[in-house]
């Protein structure tokens, strides 16, 4: 009989433990997503000037191109 409290302890104990990492997993996993998602949108912004940039030096090595002002033409 003290055998069978003993795993019964054992087994009320694990449950008691999954349950707080469960719960702490849970309460910390809104902070997680909204920082990842703040940090994915930081990059796609970054991404997107970096072409912006990218398309306005095209174009000002274009404009220099048409005048003869432009690399490989000094």
């Amino acid at each position: 009989m003290t055998a069978w409290l003993c795993v019964l302890a054992v087994v009320v104990f694990g449950a008691a433990l999954i349950t707080l990492l469960a719960t702490r997993a849970q309460r910390e996993a809104g902070p997680t997503v909204s920082a990842f998602d703040d940090l994915r949108r930081d990059l796609r912004l970054g991404v997107v000037e970096l072409r912006v940039e990218q398309d306005r030096i095209a174009r000002r090595i274009d404009a220099l191109r048409r005048r003869g002002n432009g690399p490989g033409q000094g």
